[in-house]
């Protein structure tokens, strides 16, 4: 996630911290979260200390990619926009992404998306410990192709 102010991010990250800790408490499974801030971003949001959260700085689309892949589940809070490339990307790359269960977030992540109703940390964890649990989602990159696309809406 990259920061900004009109995101929320101390919101979003606190309550992820929290449904990480929850779901350390009640199945031992210990995540580590990975966000693509500074370690003074964070600091500068006034988050509270968590080993869970671990700053990467800002990554190239080249850097990021090998971290993308290794990950087991996306956390995309998508409040304020509408398509999210990394929706597409973890459905393309059959990966579970834990966002709102919203009709864009469902349109564009497809069978990758774990919903959530609420941003709680009980909902929150709920999903991610769904997500770790259930088998990956098969991949799935034809509703992105844009040639499939383009002869879709042209046709």
């Amino acid at each position: 996630m990259l920061p900004a102010p009109y995101k929320r991010m101390r919101h979003h990250l606190t309550v992820l911290t929290q449904a990480a800790e929850q779901l350390y408490s009640s199945s031992k499974r210990r995540l580590d979260l990975r966000i693509t801030a500074t370690q003074q971003e964070l600091a500068a949001l006034g988050l509270p200390a968590s080993c869970s959260l671990t700053p990467v700085g800002h990554l190239s689309a080249r850097q990021l990619d090998p971290l993308l892949a290794m990950a087991q589940v996306i956390y995309y809070p998508a409040e304020l926009e509408s398509f999210g490339y990394p929706l597409a990307e973890a459905r393309a790359n059959g990966q579970p992404v834990v966002a709102p269960g919203s009709v864009q977030t469902k349109e564009v992540a497809g069978n990758a998306l774990v919903p959530y109703q609420e941003a709680t940390p009980d909902a929150i964890a709920s999903a991610l410990e769904c997500a770790l649990s259930e088998p990956p989602p098969a991949p799935d990159p034809a509703p992105f192709d844009p040639d499939a696309y383009f002869r879709r809406w042209l046709s």
